[in-house]
Order: structure tokens, then sequence, then C-alpha cells
């Protein structure tokens, strides 16, 4: 420890110092950057409620902490070396080299929140000669010590109620404090100061090395807030809360005491009247929907709710911001970059000339030897000290990259098996990536599926009914034998990959049911009024079942079912043998010589599933139309709702093993009779099969209430109508965000990707934390996540040109 010596007490949270003792907490956002206006105001009251709740003077930390690159890129070999596949070794380094390129593109900073609540501190406007009375610094007696347990115990309580907070062990004491004296992360051996008018010179040496390293230093503090009108208020807010977007670190203090004064109360009481009448001036003015007016009615609100709680105390503040370079050149850009942004705030830095010294110590929870206070009496301006914790979504410290945030370019940690192993607020194991043609979710689907691939050893089951991920297949190929993929309606796929009865050898009462339903949708494809008795293809299938005992036939088919029938049922048995020849219902008549094993190989890391045609996609309206009067939609209708086959399959070959299914264009699923089936049954067995499900659609309302409301995790690109992004915003309780509605329809109007277009998300986590990310591209795959044919690019920009209803 290289500050001043201190004592600790209880689980180590409980400090002192000269009489003076401290108890800390660590605060973890309980929203995110993107909450709603609910939300916001909640927080709001609740630091209002926790201070004059705890009734103590106290200190709020927000500080830096670098992302650890090297920890993250750890991470990933260790799963590897859990769970990869050996065969996918060269693919790993080719990814892991990509990542690392990616963390090297800058240093990031992730904002950390500490509240410290002090008892028997001198006041922040210190009394005339109350530092002449000396205070010795021993350790508490046993007594005093037991009661500051119960102390500790009860604020514990208060904050705990609606925040998520945990107390700080002695390690994690020694090491703030050691940051607040000298602005480095790490072990130091030793260092020393030098003080300059404006600034601080830090000389250190990391332990187990010789060489002294050098960092400077400088404490701005906000002396007045100037509000010209009742928004400022609000405004003073944001240009705290950017600083997260700062690419250099900056430490922000705000000390805090509560005074009792009659002037403070009759201060509150004409506050509270001059909000009312200007939330009153803003609604007469303004719509009530007008943005300015809203904030005047919540501001209002606040108002109303505070002041008569806070009417005999006053809340004195200190807000202090440390900034730190390497060299006193850098220090002075960033110094001055950081003073206009606040001033063009309202809200003036100073140096404090020749009291960095003194402001450098003061910034200890427990000292107090800086006496200019803001001009500044509601605790309205350091409301949103949890919003700087808004970016901190998924996991803190350990996962794999799913996406990175915008602002501050933070990696978003999660754990693509958390939700199948129940370690999730949200208990679906699905994520839904939506968004128009060319807005990137296709990428990041890919992407989770990839990774999911790779690093986590898992087997993936690709759905792609377009067949638009050819180049991907073959660029996963040229790093070995990774890839299968089976073209369903083809010239290679064998007659008979559907028959109920081979697909169902051990169930053979099953396997009739099947059969039966088969049959009804088959004739009813050729002849709508087609009538059938299910008696005669049960007498069909005893036939079929004598002459296999008979050694007549090898298998029990649909062929041979269609063959008996004719027999008991002509006019039926016509109708199935016209479709034999058909290029997809021959898929559902099998043979003596039809082997599924060569069909279905479900065993590669990587299997695709796509079809040959797709006859309800329509190339001149550029999206799926179905008709019941095609033949060949209602054909193609059957061949897509028997999919639910192969992922039956490939969660029986998998079973017990975490997996991915990954399933594309919602649109088509939901357009065709039975097509939903698929995903809503898959949506509803995936966590119990430990699989994580992928859909990816274009449109929010491609997809029912019963799989969005049992969806974990969300990625939404941009939208090319206003009624979805509306649909969106109510979902997600964001309706009044008009800063999220410009991000959704911020879309990008051409096709292919392109580091310099805006893929930007709004990405909700798997404990329900939101925030706008981007979408970063790997080299390794940058060409082959093009899910695009050359031939439909004409079509594509024709749909967004003509969107529905577009912005």
């Amino acid at each position: 420890m290289y500050v001043d010596p201190i004592y600790t007490y209880g689980g180590g949270n409980i400090v002192s110092y000269r009489e003076c003792v401290c108890y800390y907490y660590k605060i973890k956002p309980i929203n995110s950057l993107y909450a709603s206006n609910t939300q916001l105001q909640t927080l709001i009251e609740t630091l209002h409620e926790k201070i004059m709740s705890v009734n103590m003077a106290g200190t709020i930390y927000i500080l830096p902490r670098r992302v650890n690159e090297q920890r993250i890129l750890n991470y990933y070999d260790s799963l590897f070396e859990a769970n990869g596949n050996p065969k996918l070794k060269i693919l790993k380094d080719s990814v892991l080299t990509d990542i690392k390129q990616q963390l090297s593109q800058k240093v990031r900073y992730r904002y950390e929140i500490y509240i410290v609540f002090t008892d028997n501190r001198d006041p922040l406007k210190k009394r005339m000669f109350s530092n002449l009375i000396k205070k010795d610094n021993r350790r508490l007696d046993k007594r005093t010590a037991e009661l500051c347990d119960v102390v500790d115990e009860q604020i514990y309580k208060k904050l705990s109620s609606n925040l998520t907070v945990d107390r700080l062990n002695d390690i994690q004491i020694q090491q703030l404090h050691n940051y607040l004296a000298i602005p480095v992360e790490g072990t130091l051996s030793s260092y020393y100061c030098t003080p300059q008018a404006t600034s601080l010179q830090y000389d250190y040496k990391y332990q187990n090395q010789c060489e002294y390293r050098s960092v400077f230093s400088t404490m701005l503090i906000a002396e007045t807030i100037r509000y010209s009108q009742l928004k400022d208020a609000g405004v003073a807010n944001t240009v705290v809360n950017r600083i997260q977007e700062y690419d250099y670190p900056v430490d922000t203090i705000i000390k805090f005491d509560l005074e009792h004064t009659q002037t403070f109360k009759r201060n509150m009481s004409s506050k509270r009247e001059s909000i009312r009448k200007s939330a009153n001036r803003y609604n007469r003015l303004s719509d009530r929907k007008d943005k300015e007016a809203y904030k005047a009615v919540e501001l209002a609100k606040i108002g109303e709710n505070v002041d008569p709680a806070a009417e005999d105390n006053k809340i004195r503040w200190q807000m202090l911001f440390r900034v730190r370079a390497n060299d006193q050149k850098m220090l002075t850009k960033r110094i001055d970059r950081m003073m206009k942004r606040f001033e063009g705030k309202s809200v003036p830095l100073t140096y404090a000339i020749g009291d960095q010294e003194k402001l450098a110590e003061h910034i200890f929870a427990y000292k107090s030897k800086y006496n200019h206070c803001l001009n500044l009496t509601d605790v309205l301006f350091f409301a949103h000290f949890n919003f700087l914790g808004g970016l901190y979504i998924g996991e803190e410290d350990e996962g794999i990259i799913a996406t990175y945030t915008m602002p501050a370019d933070l990696p978003v940690l999660i754990d693509i098996e958390a939700p199948v192993k129940g370690k999730t607020k949200n208990a679906s194991s699905t994520t839904c990536f939506a968004g128009e043609t060319g807005s990137g979710k296709s990428q990041l689907a890919n992407n989770f599926a990839l990774i999911s691939m790779i690093f986590y050893g898992h087997k993936i089951l690709l759905i792609d009914p377009k067949g638009d991920r050819a180049n991907l297949v073959k660029k996963i190929n040229s790093f070995g034998d990774i890839c299968s993929q089976l073209i369903i309606g083809s010239q290679d796929s064998p007659a008979g990959m559907f028959d109920a009865f081979l697909l169902h050898e051990d169930d053979q009462v099953e396997a009739l049911a099947i059969a039966k339903n088969d049959i009804i949708n088959l004739v009813r494809a050729v002849n709508k009024k087609q009538s059938l008795n299910l008696m005669n293809i049960d007498a069909a299938y005893e036939s079929m079942c004598v002459a296999k005992q008979k050694g007549q036939i090898k298998k029990l088919t649909m062929g041979h079912l269609t063959d008996y029938l004719m027999e008991y049922d002509p006019e039926t048995a016509s109708n199935l043998k016209s479709l034999q020849r058909d290029p997809m219902a021959r898929l559902f008549f099998g043979n003596d010589h039809t082997e599924l094993n060569d069909v279905f190989k479900l065993d590669k890391p990587f299997n695709m599933i796509t079809f040959a045609k797709l006859p309800v996609f329509s190339q001149e309206k550029g999206k799926y139309v179905y008709s019941e009067d095609d033949l060949n939609h209602r054909i193609s209708a059957l061949i897509i709702s028997k999919t639910t086959e192969i992922t039956n399959m490939f969660i029986r070959l998998e079973k017990g093993k975490p997996k991915t299914l990954l399933v594309d264009e919602a649109k088509l699923w939901s357009t065709i009779p039975g097509g939903l089936d698929v995903l809503v049954n898959n949506n509803l067995i995936a966590r119990s099969e430990l699989m994580n499900m992928l859909i990816i659609l274009q449109n929010w309302s491609d997809l029912p209430e019963s799989i969005i409301n049992n969806t974990g995790q969300f990625f939404i690109g941009n939208m090319k109508s206003k009624q979805e992004i509306e649909l969106i915003l109510d979902h997600f309780d964001l309706s009044n965000n008009s800063a999220l509605a410009s991000v959704l329809v911020n879309r990008t109007q051409d096709e292919g990707l392109s580091e310099v277009k805006k893929f930007n998300f709004l990405y909700c986590d798997y404990n329900n934390r939101k925030a706008i990310t981007k979408l970063k591209f790997m080299n390794t795959f940058s060409k082959a996540f093009n899910t695009f044919k050359e031939d439909d690019i004409v079509v594509k920009r024709s749909e967004i040109m003509n969107g529905d209803d577009p912005l």
C-alpha cells in the first residue's frame, strides 16, 4: 500500500482513517444505455433515495479500467483447447488473428462505479479552524467496529433493494486506493510525485522492473453549472455520460455532503414551483409528444417527488475530473478537448492552479481539504451516475466477442452456452437477427454459428432455403473437410429421402401415421377434392408387410405402399404415382435401394441444408408469394415443412451435447402452410435440447409472438418501414426513444459489405440489457459472408427502394 495507512474491518469494505469510517460498495449498472423513460426516472429517484436514506456524506467514483485484450484472446485459446476440434486449428488461428487485429485498433476503457459513504468526515465546506483539531489514526475499538458492521449491513440493505451492489474486499480496497494515489493500473514497487502549477508528474516503477516510467495528470473541478433554462439539467447529464466515449481515461469523482438549512427549504419550495410553471409553459407551447415538452413534464414529476423529501436537507456537491497522459503535450490536448466539450454544455471546468496536490489528496473518500463546492442544490445533475455503466452489457470479464458497442467501441463479451446452461435471466436460448436487405444480419448470425463451431465445439445445422452461402461453404472447406451440403431437390438428392417408413424404421406405427398424412397432402396437392378412405391405406400397408415377410420386397417404403394401394384405391394410387417423377415430390417415395445414411450426413462440424429451387419466391415481386392453386407451390410447401425431420435427426445425433441450429429466411417459413411450425417447435424445445437456435428475418412481423416472447437475445438492424420500427420499440418499451428510432431508420441502400457503411444494431443481451452495437468484419470470412447472388442484386435493390412505407 503506497497511501496513508488505513484499517479495514468486516469483509474488507469498512475502512477507518483518523476516526473517519468509510463503507465501500461497487455498483453494477441496473439498466442499459438505452433504457425506457420510466427506467430513467427510476434511476434519478433511486440515487436520491439512497443518499437521503443512508443520510451520510460520501463519494461516487466512476473510474476507467482498461480492457485487457490479451485476456480476451487467452479465453478464446482456452475454449478451443477445452472444446475445439483439432481439424479446425488452422481456421481457429485465422479467426484469432482477425480478432487480435480488431482489438489492437485502439485502447479501450470500461468504467466501473463505486459509491462510498463516510461517517465523521469533515464537511466539504469546512468550518473555520476545524483543521486545527488533530485526530489520531489508530484502529477502532472492538465495540465501535461491531457497530460499524451493523451500519454496513443497513447501508447494504438499502442499496441492494433495487441496485446490484457488491462489497469490496481487502485486496480490492488496496487496489482502489493505490489507483487513487497514482493513476496507473498494476502493482508498483515505488513512486514519487513532482507537483506543477496545473499538473502533477508521477515517476513510478512496477514490481520486478528496474526502470522508472512517468505519467502526468491534471485535476479539473466544476465550480458552477450555468442553467439558462430547465432543459440544461438534462443536457448537463449528457456531457458526463459522454466520458465513456473518450479513447483516453478520465476519472470522475463526485463528493457530497448533507446539510440542514432553512434557506435550502425556501429555495427548494421556489424551485419546485418554477419546475411546475416551466412544465405548464412547455405544454401550452408544444405538442405533448414534443421532446422538450416531454422532458419538462418528467422533470416536473421529479421535482414534485424529490423536493418534499429533501426540504430539510441540502446536498452539497463537488465534482472533479482527473485526466492523465504519458507526456505533457498529450495531457494538454486531452484537457483542452474535455474542457471544450463541458463548456459547450454549460459546465465550465477549471485547472485550480496551484491546488493540484490538494485536489489529488482530496479525492480519497475520507479526506476533505478542498472547500470549493458546486452552485447546485439538487441531485438531478448526478442522477444518471448509473448511466455511465450503460455499455456494461454481456459478461464483465470472460466470454467471446459477440459485437462492439456504439459508441465507445467496447467488445461485448458473452458466453454462447450460458442460455442453454441456465445461467441467464432469460430462459430462452434463441437469438433473432432482424433487419432489411444489406443490414448485416446474416453476417452476424453466420459469425455466431462459426464461433460456436470453432471455439465451443458445437455441431452446426444451417438451413438456408435460398442457398446464398455457397461462397461460405467453399471458404470453410478451404481449411479442411469441415462442411457438408445437402441440396434438397437436386439431381443428387435420391428419391425417398423423406419417405416416412425409412425415416421411422424403428417405429412403424409412427411411420404409418406420418405416411397417411403425407398421402393426404400429396393427393390433395393434385386434386383438392380427392376423397380418401384411410381403411384402404391400412389394407395396402398389411399387404406390403406380408410381401416383405415373404421376401418379395426388401423394405417398407411409400413407393411399395403406392403399388399395393392400386388394388384397394386405384384413383388415389394413380394420383400418387403421377408425382413419383416430380423433381420435388419424388422425395417422398423410397424404394429398396434408398439409403438415408448416404443422404443425411450430419456428422461434419458444419452442415448446411438448402433447396434446389423455391417456387414460392417470386423474382418479379422480389418476395415470397404462396399460391394455393399452384401445384409446385403446394409440393414445395410439403417439402419445406419436412425439414422438421432433419432438425429432429440432428437433435437425436447430438443428444446431450450443446449444438447450434441456424434457420434463415423466416419470412419463407411464415409464408407457406406448416412452415412456421418448424420454427415454433424448435424454438420451444431449443433449451431443453441444449440447442442455441438462431433465426434470421427481415421484418419483425414475420415472427409470431410465441417466438418473439421466447427469444433470449436480439440483434435489430435497419428497418425499412415505420410500422416495423414502432413494433420493435414498443416491444422493448422504448417507444419514446428518438435516438434509437433514428439508428434503426438509418439504413444502407447498397448491397454488399463495406467497412465504411453503418452496420449498427440494437442489441438486447440474454440479461435484457440493451445498447447500440456495430458489426465488425473478420478478414477470414469478409468475402464469403456475401449472402446474395449476382442475379439477385437488381431485385433486392428494387425491394429496398420500393419497400413498405419507407421512411
